[in-house]
């Protein structure tokens, strides 16, 4: 997957998914709709960044 190219309709995705599983709060479905979640993780874990999982980002945390 490149999400360099593609990256609102893969936020898209996994904002309909968590809606799917539960998730009710429109604000919450907003804004993991909308934030560029690749930029904020190393590139080579790119290709992982919309699937509904942590992943590692600086300083020991994850984006979840």
């Amino acid at each position: 997957m490149d999400t360099s190219q593609h990256p609102n309709n893969e936020a898209r995705k996994l904002a309909e998914g968590l809606k799917r599983k539960g998730i009710s709060d429109k604000r919450v479905l907003a804004a993991i709709g909308n934030v560029p979640r690749h930029l904020f993780i190393d590139e080579r874990l790119a290709e992982y960044a919309y699937l509904d999982r942590p992943l590692p980002i600086e300083k020991g945390q994850t984006i979840s």
